[in-house]
């Protein structure tokens, strides 16, 4: 079905009288249910995006973790970069495969109209290849190299665009797509990622399989689909045509909350699966007697359980409130970089660091399922079976305990909120910046009845083009944008109002001209743009 045909069936449902109706027991019409369940899936959506998009980042973290190490090493000429900035790069990084992704989803870039650009460097164009030959050969995606130099010389396009016509891309700049240079470590560690694959050091960091992953994470997320009085979870592409801009925000802000950091040069670090996934020591969880332990088991189960609850029913807002609490070590949520997957279960030797290190684990564990009574034990300990199938239920649980191992050296991420919190950066959801725009331009960008002050703009006089063309906004805090962006909605619509309003809208043929003054209204001068298209047209009102 067409984008028109399924308006015309949304406008056909939009008047059926059953979706007005209040329930008999005076519950919501199916109409407002429908609202409130897209707000909640987009919100789920966010969510579930802003997961994926951090994951993203550990993995560009782990496959650059070689050179990172270099850089971080204090005998690094210039001195080592610590994780803060190495944690700013990497998400530098991501979010410029998350703008580009907005960028084509909306065709500002030319990937229908340029065959050169879709096949060599578009986002869309690589993540089929290298979905198609991931179906075909995973093995040959394993040990490719192309795929990230690739994306590097797309960032270089955005940054400096290209005049040719089989290429015809503005030149966008920005501090996004800057490169990186030797003045900072933020700037340094951009030039290890931008650079590093090139070196014969580092032979080929990146392969192909990782930047497929990277995408995906990117372009996919997981809904819950209700069916019938159950539900499901299933995989669907993003449609970033569809997300609004300030998305953008709401995944940068969630980046925020986490910080890289390094394991020491002697003991792993172990994420355990338990309440918030807490990152902590092997050698200080050994050191944990019994009671200890099953204290630290308890103590998860019940935070995740109330924070749980809390976060199902507070605002988005509420936790910008107030100083941060400065966690102890086992509070902080973690997730690591070094190796995403599950622990398996260690081999029953061990003659390299990483099997010595699972291990270890895995005694704990079973100590820790034993001691925090995870398993059940048999009410007989006559019976063989059920000896046999304790122990197997125990080296189970312990598996599932173990949520992940960090060798020495290796780095990863944990999740505290005194990182944004502490940087001052708070992203505001358009729930509150667009109300706000609102009573703040309103009366600056129309005229508003005598008796009506606060009336809405469909009710008031729209102010001249020039006067609203003159309107400055500032945003002294601006960060990830939302108050600009909300203005600058705001003052487009009052602005196309005004145009019509005020007859500036001339149809000569099949164009419009435009008569659009710049400026204030005294100091201003009118210019006069051309539409190839009517007023009447479909494309009218995008074109203006």
């Amino acid at each position: 079905m067409s984008d028109s045909g399924f308006q015309v069936e949304a406008l056909i449902r939009l008047f059926d009288r059953e979706i007005w109706k209040v329930g008999p027991d005076g519950s919501p019409c199916r109409l407002l249910r429908i609202i409130r369940d897209s707000r909640k899936g987009q919100n789920e959506l966010s969510a579930v995006l802003g997961e994926r998009v951090r994951r993203a980042v550990e993995v560009l973290v782990r496959c650059h973790g070689p050179a990172l190490s270099v850089l971080a090493d204090p005998s690094t000429p210039g001195g080592p970069v610590d994780g803060r900035d190495i944690y700013a790069a990497a998400v530098r990084m991501v979010m410029r495969l998350v703008v580009v992704l907005f960028a084509e989803g909306r065709r500002l870039l030319p990937i229908d109209s340029s065959r050169l650009y879709y096949d060599a460097y578009s986002l869309a164009g690589l993540r089929d290849q290298l979905r198609a030959l991931h179906a075909r050969s995973p093995s040959r995606l394993a040990t490719g190299r192309s795929a990230w130099p690739r994306l590097l010389s797309l960032f270089t396009l955005v940054r400096d665009g290209c005049v040719h016509p089989d290429l015809a891309v503005p030149k966008y700049g920005g501090a996004l797509f800057s490169s990186g240079e030797a003045n900072s470590g933020m700037a340094r560690t951009l030039a290890v990622f931008e650079s590093a694959c090139y070196e014969s050091a580092f032979d080929g960091l990146v392969t192909d399989a990782e930047v497929h992953d990277i995408l995906d994470l990117l372009s996919y997320s997981e809904i819950t689909i209700r069916q019938g009085s159950g539900s499901m979870r299933t995989r669907v592409p993003v449609d970033f045509s569809d997300l609004r801009s300030e998305y953008i925000g709401i995944l940068y802000e969630g980046l925020l909350d986490y910080e890289l950091r390094r394991a020491g040069p002697t003991d792993p670090i172990v994420f355990l699966a338990v309440g918030d996934e807490p990152a902590l020591p092997l050698d200080r969880l050994e050191a944990m007697d019994d009671a200890a332990i099953k204290g630290l088991v308890e103590k998860f189960k019940v935070k995740n359980s109330k924070q749980a609850d809390e976060e199902a029913g507070e605002d988005a807002e509420d936790d910008d409130e107030g100083e941060a609490d400065e966690p102890d070590e086992a509070s902080e949520v973690a997730t690591d970089v070094a190796e995403p997957e599950q622990a398996e279960a260690p081999a029953a030797t061990a003659d390299d660091p990483t099997q010595a290190a699972r291990i270890r684990a895995a005694q704990w564990a079973r100590k820790a399922v034993i001691a925090g009574g995870m398993v059940k034990k048999p009410r007989s300990q006559k019976g063989k079976d059920a000896a046999a199938q304790y122990e197997r239920d125990v080296e189970a649980a312990g598996r599932r305990l173990i949520r992940a191992i960090i060798l020495p050296n290796q780095w990863y991420l944990v999740r505290w909120g005194g990182t944004r919190k502490g940087s001052g950066t708070f992203y505001t959801r358009p729930q509150l910046s667009v109300p706000t725009v609102q009573r703040t331009l309103r009366p600056l960008a129309y005229i508003a009845p005598d008796d009506q002050p606060d009336a809405p703009p469909a009710a008031c006089t729209p102010r001249k083009p020039e006067e609203i063309l003159a309107i400055k906004v500032c945003d002294p805090a601006v960060g990830s944008g939302s108050f600009p962006v909300a203005a600058l909605r705001f003052l487009t619509e009052a602005l196309q109002r005004s145009l019509q309003h005020h007859g500036r809208l001339h149809e000569r043929e099949n164009k419009t001209i435009i008569a659009l003054a710049e400026g204030h209204e005294s100091k201003g001068r009118l210019d006069e743009d051309l539409l190839p298209c009517r007023p009447s047209d479909a494309e009218f009102a995008p074109r203006l």
